[in-house]
């Protein structure tokens, strides 16, 4: 999960507004489960926090429900 991906293209992959996109990734980023690295005033990429225990738990209930 090393990539980073800007607002505009997880709308995109997701299916939902940019609008939509930021608000959840910003809380998403505020639980610690995304870093946030920021270039200029405009343009952000998140990816997710892999020093995270927030982040770790999700990720292991999601591989979880996976399987």
């Amino acid at each position: 999960m090393g990539s980073q991906l800007t607002p505009s293209q997880i709308a995109k992959e997701v299916g939902v507004s940019y609008s939509n996109a930021v608000g959840h990734l910003e809380a998403l980023r505020k639980a610690g489960i995304l870093c946030c690295v920021r270039f200029g005033e405009r343009i952000r990429f998140y990816n997710y926090n892999e020093t995270s225990p927030v982040a770790t738990a999700v990720r292991n209930l999601i591989e979880a429900y996976e399987t």
